[in-house]
């Protein structure tokens, strides 16, 4: 487990129990960011590389997967404007990000996983919420979810999986538990939800 807080340090902690947060221990291992506003970070499927999203992007490399003590800045940084959540299609050729206009963005990598210093957002996707916040996909890509200030979840099917231009809004929703919700996280076969208050 992962964790920033209002100091924008990242935190590790290991389970005894996988996926069974009771059994959490701190590991002692904190990670202090480099932008001075973060609002979301994730990894790359195999956990050698560290991205944070705030006022820019920027990306970490770690030479022992998911080990932050090992991780060290690539440099790459995009500024194009203040991002926030962050998400990959599965091979890692597509970043999604939300923005402070409430939009998805669509940006196309050249590597998998590697940050381009002056690309632009190749499509902009415009959800139901009010102000996304967050945003995950389903494990093939033909699901979209997005939260935002409406306290609410909303889901989208994709008649091409990762292609925002194919969504649909399902019609689906439920309210947040939280007052200020800023992610979604489901479990691998989608039986379990979390909510990021």
């Amino acid at each position: 487990i992962l964790y920033t807080n209002d100091e924008y340090d990242l935190y590790s902690y290991k389970l005894s129990t996988p996926y069974d947060i009771s059994s959490a221990t701190y590991t002692g291992n904190r990670l202090d960011f480099e932008d001075n506003s973060v609002d979301g970070f994730g990894f790359n499927k195999d956990g050698t590389k560290l991205f944070e999203a705030g006022d820019r992007f920027s990306s970490w490399e770690l030479n022992e997967a998911y080990n932050i003590t090992t991780a060290t800045s690539t440099g790459a940084k995009i500024y194009e404007f203040p991002g926030r959540y962050i998400e990959f299609n599965k091979d890692g050729t597509k970043l999604y990000a939300t923005d402070y206009d409430k939009n998805i963005r669509t940006y196309e990598l050249n590597n998998p996983y590697s940050l381009e210093k002056n690309f632009q957002a190749k499509e902009r996707f415009d959800p139901e919420s009010d102000y996304a916040r967050g945003l995950e996909f389903n494990k093939n890509g033909t699901k979209l979810f997005d939260i935002g200030t409406g306290e609410e979840i909303h889901s989208y099917t994709l008649n091409e999986p990762y292609n925002l231009t194919t969504a649909s809004y399902t019609g689906n929703q439920i309210t947040t538990q939280g007052s200020r919700s800023k992610g979604i996280v489901f479990n691998e076969n989608g039986t379990k939800m979390y909510e990021i208050n």
